[in-house]
């Protein structure tokens, strides 16, 4: 399908560092006019490369490339660990949750933890401060 023609010229185009970071693309009309293909087209692939990581699309502003996927990080076996280890050789840990929330994570993160595109995952951020006496 031309989808996946469109979707593997911007992806590896992305990838390889040939479109630089933060760049507005074209509308999707642009695209189709430049790429001489349906509106669907381009956004099945908009919306794959957007479910990978490669671009964000704004409503109303446009699509910008943002290629986060090399920024996924495989999460810690053990979350506590950190908060334990720092109470261990401190008199004065803290720990604050800034984000707790059950989310549907993005394609590549599904890819990443090996779980399927219906799942849930909990996601905790938190702000860890030690200070030794």
């Amino acid at each position: 399908p031309f989808f996946k023609v469109f979707y593997n010229f911007l992806r590896d185009a992305i990838k390889n560092k040939l479109i630089n970071q933060g760049l507005l693309l074209p509308t999707e009309k642009e695209l189709c006019n430049s790429f001489k293909c349906s509106i669907i087209t381009i956004r099945r692939a908009l919306r794959e490369l957007e479910l990978e990581g490669f671009i964000e699309r704004k409503p109303g502003v446009g699509t910008f490339i943002i290629n986060k996927t090399h920024e996924t990080e495989i999460i810690m076996k053990d979350p506590f660990s950190t908060f334990e280890w720092s109470q261990r050789r401190s008199t004065n840990t803290k720990l604050k949750v800034l984000r707790n929330e059950v989310i549907t994570p993005t394609k590549a993160i599904q890819n990443i933890m090996g779980i399927n595109e219906n799942s849930k995952v909990l996601v905790i951020e938190r702000f860890t401060t030690i200070d030794k006496e």
